[in-house]
C-alpha cells in the first residue's frame, strides 16, 4: 500500500501535519461509507507511525525492520481487534487483551497502536470496557476505531474519540480515479452509485460481477409482479446472494422508485439504465407503497448490519410478500 487514496489525501495531510506538531490525537474514529478504504487508512496510517525513517509524505518506507515485521503480519506494537467471522461481536476479552497491550512499554520505544475493525461490531460490555483506556490513554498509545457505521457506537465512545470522515471527494477526481482502472464499457459515475460512493466498493463489485445485481433483482420483482414466481423462491433465491447486499441493492432501487413517482423526468437516479424496467414496474403503485416498501427494507437492513442472530430467510421473505401483497391489492383494486 504505497498510494495515498485521492480522496484519502485531505485527511492524511490533517493528521501529518497534527503529528509533525506533536498534537497526534490519542484516539481516532475513523468513518465513511463502505468501500471507501477505512482499512486501507488505518493500515497506512499504523505502518507510518511505526516505521523508523517514514517518507516525507508520511508513508512509510517499506524497507525497514519495522517495516518488514508489519508485511509478514506481525509487529509487537501493533495490535488489530477484530470478530472471529463475519457478522459476529467483538467480545470483551478482546478487548481487554488490546487494553493491556497497550498498557505495556513499546518493544521498539515507538506508539503502541491498536486498531477496533470494525468499532461498532464491539458488543455492549467490550464498548464499555474501553471508555477508560480512551478516557485516561497510555504514554505514547494510539487508538484507530474504524466503522462505516458510527451512530451504532455508544456516545461515550464516540465523544472519547476524534472523528476523522473519509468521503470520496471531489467527485470528479474520485470519477477519474475509478475510470483509469475500469473497462468499457461500464460507466464509472454509474458504478459509483451503485457502491454507495464507496470506490473501493465500485472496483470490488466490477471484479465480481455484482454490478448486474440491480437488473436481477428487477427480474425478480417483475417475476413476482407477473405471478411467475412465488415470494418463497425468490427470498431462497435472495439468501443465496448475500441477504445483506440485496437488502442494500434494493433500498437503492426503492430509492429510485421513489424519485420517479415524484416525477417523471427525475434530476438523479442511482440506477440510471433501469430508468424504464422501474418505470413500467411502479406504474400499478401509489407513492405511499413504494415509500413503505423502504421503511420496511430500512428496518430489515438495520438487523442485517447488526451482531445478533437474525433469520435472514424470513426477513426476505417479508419483503417478497409484501411485494405479492402489493400486486394482489392492486389487482383487485382494479376489479
Amino acid at each position: 500500500m504505497t498510494e495515498i487514496l485521492p480522496w484519502h489525501k485531505g485527511a492524511w495531510e490533517t493528521l501529518l501535519e497534527a503529528r509533525r506538531a506533536g498534537r497526534f490525537p490519542h484516539a481516532l474514529l475513523l468513518t465513511g461509507p463502505k468501500g471507501i478504504g477505512l482499512g486501507q487508512f488505518s493500515r497506512q496510517l499504523a505502518a507510518g507511525l511505526l516505521c523508523r525513517e517514514p517518507l516525507a509524505n508520511g508513508l512509510a518506507c517499506h524497507a525497514c525492520k519495522a517495516c518488514r515485521l508489519i508485511e509478514a503480519g506481525y509487529h509487537p506494537d501493533l495490535f488489530i481487534a477484530m470478530p472471529e467471522a463475519e457478522g459476529k461481536p467483538i467480545k470483551i476479552d478482546q478487548i481487554r487483551e488490546l487494553i493491556e497491550f497497550v498498557s505495556l512499554k513499546s518493544q521498539y520505544e515507538r506508539d503502541k497502536i491498536g486498531i477496533i475493525d470494525p468499532a461498532d461490531a464491539m458488543n455492549r460490555n467490550a464498548a464499555n470496557s474501553l471508555l477508560k483506556t480512551l478516557e485516561e490513554p497510555p504514554p505514547s498509545s494510539r487508538m484507530l476505531l474504524l466503522s462505516h457505521r458510527p451512530s451504532f457506537l455508544p456516545v461515550t465512545v464516540r465523544s472519547r474519540c476524534q472523528r476523522v470522515d473519509l468521503i470520496a471527494s471531489p467527485r470528479s477526481e474520485v470519477i477519474a480515479w475509478l475510470a483509469s482502472r475500469m473497462k468499457a464499457p461500464h460507466e464509472p459515475e454509474d458504478l459509483l452509485s451503485l457502491a454507495g460512493n464507496g470506490p473501493l466498493g465500485a472496483l470490488r463489485m466490477l471484479e465480481e460481477g455484482a454490478y448486474t445485481l440491480p437488473q436481477a433483482l428487477l427480474d425478480d420483482l417483475e417475476a413476482l409482479s407477473l405471478k411467475r414466481s412465488d415470494p418463497v423462491t425468490i427470498a431462497q433465491k435472495w439468501l443465496s446472494i448475500g441477504p445483506a447486499e440485496v437488502i442494500g441493492c434494493l433500498m437503492r432501487l426503492t430509492v429510485d422508485m421513489a424519485r420517479l413517482k415524484l416525477t417523471a423526468d427525475p434530476p438523479s437516479l442511482t440506477n440510471k439504465s433501469a430508468r424504464n424496467r422501474l418505470k413500467v414496474l411502479i406504474k400499478p403503485l401509489d407513492l405511499t407503497q413504494v415509500l413503505d416498501c423502504y421503511e420496511r427494507l430500512s428496518q430489515h437492513h438495520v438487523l442485517l448490519s447488526g451482531y445478533s442472530n437474525v433469520n435472514a430467510q424470513s426477513l426476505l421473505e417479508d419483503v417478497t410478500i409484501q411485494w405479492a401483497e402489493y400486486r394482489d391489492t392492486n389487482e383487485r383494486s382494479i376489479l
